[in-house]
């Protein structure tokens, strides 16, 4: 299939958010996910909304199914665009749809690998996409980590240099995720291809030495994802990764979390809704 030409304003930027790691030293009756970080604010509303600030056109969370309708509670169908967003010719703001990716009961065993994960959930977007339309298949895939809290206000403005035909990677305090730090970055559909192979090499040799019965499969993303360019960079200062109990008490005592707020579009909101307001509009 060959793919259309896209500029920079028409580009399709698509943020694959694994939230299938669960493993924290902390347990609550809900998600790691939904773990509060400002007031009325949990984790996973926050990321999404930095995807949309990032620039994507739309949303893939990938989650286990019994986890499914606990998240779209909270997240819903879809996100209002901020203004700060193209319109339509009409002067209507596009809704940033979220789709949700289930983990087959086959790779139940493989769901907490972050690597396996990103990977399911940008080749899932891919297809999904390709079977719509052409126009529709992503350009690019941004890769965030719900778990990892920083200030990525300044970092927005790299919004144009994320939308172009380059790999884009943020850094904290110098480290990229080649060093092992979650922070986002940006991937072409060549290079989930080349990791995928790289992936399934590593996995080959894991069950070479373990049983499929025993621990689930854990490779890093700076394993698979070496081959990688990064033709840009953008340092966003400390990041606070929340798995931990202890980095959790310190986010939640930083300036940054007394300061944060929940943006009014942020749901959640239902596509139900959506032509409700057009109807009365």
């Amino acid at each position: 299939m060959e793919k259309p030409y896209f500029d920079i304003a028409a580009s399709s930027l698509v943020a694959v958010i694994p939230i299938t790691d669960q493993k924290t030293d902390y347990r609550f009756p809900w998600h790691p996910a939904l773990q509060p970080v400002a007031r009325s604010y949990t984790a996973i509303q926050k990321v999404i909304a930095e995807a949309c600030f990032m620039g994507a056109s739309s949303v893939w969370l990938v989650c286990n199914k019994n986890m499914q309708p606990l998240i779209k509670k909270v997240v819903g169908e879809r996100l209002r665009q901020p203004s700060t967003f193209y319109m339509d010719s009409e002067g209507g703001k596009h809704p940033v749809p979220v789709y949700y990716v289930p983990v087959h009961i086959r790779d139940r065993h493989k769901a907490e690998c972050p690597s396996w994960s990103v990977l399911h959930g940008c080749l899932e977007a891919y297809e999904i996409s390709g079977i719509i339309s052409k126009w529709t298949l992503p350009d690019r895939f941004l890769i965030l980590d719900p778990y990892l809290m920083c200030d990525y206000y300044d970092a927005i403005y790299e919004k144009k240099h994320m939308r172009q035909e380059i790999n884009f990677a943020y850094k904290s305090e110098g480290k990229t995720y080649k060093d092992g730090v979650n922070v986002p970055f940006t991937l072409s559909y060549k290079d989930c291809i080349e990791a995928k192979e790289k992936y399934d090499e590593l996995a080959y040799e894991f069950y070479e030495e373990n049983s499929m019965v025993e621990a689930s499969i854990k490779i890093p993303l700076d394993k698979i994802f070496n081959s990688a360019t990064i033709d840009r960079d953008f340092e966003i200062g400390k990041t606070y990764d929340i798995r931990t109990w202890e980095v959790y008490m310190d986010y939640m005592r930083s300036d940054y979390a007394a300061q944060l707020r929940k943006p009014g579009f942020v749901g959640p909101y239902s596509f139900g809704e959506l032509f409700k307001e057009e109807e009365d509009a």
